[in-house]
């Protein structure tokens, strides 16, 4: 049914509903197994990877990990991305960090960009 599915509409569309379906259903495996092969078809969108960031931190919380560090998935993504859509993915990932608990990592992120780009 989700190869139809994909077939039929947008599949990065398609990848986020079942995503959010299995995290409503908290089969937290399935959703690091979809969030994975998400990435690999669309590495070039940054709502795939604001996607999968979240996904990541929340199978991390279910797991008991106290340590939210997504350094290797931002850099991947930074690596990925265009530079146009940095400015889309790095305040997310503060949002994402404050919202979970990691308030100085978020602040220090979001320090970051406005040192980067300080006409933004």
């Amino acid at each position: 049914m989700f190869e139809r599915a994909k077939g039929a509409n947008n599949p990065k569309h398609v990848f986020m509903k079942l995503i959010d379906l299995y995290r409503a259903n908290e089969r937290w495996d399935h959703v690091e197994e979809l969030s994975k092969a998400m990435i690999k078809k669309h590495k070039n969108s940054s709502k795939a990877w604001i996607s999968h960031l979240g996904d990541m931190l929340d199978v991390m919380k279910s797991k008991g990990v106290q340590n939210l560090d997504l350094s290797s998935i931002i850099s991947r993504a930074l690596q990925s991305l265009p530079k146009r859509k940095h400015l889309k993915l790095l305040p997310q990932h503060g949002i994402l960090l404050f919202k979970n608990g990691a308030q100085e990592k978020g602040r220090t992120v979001f320090e970051a960009i406005v040192a980067n780009y300080p006409k933004r």
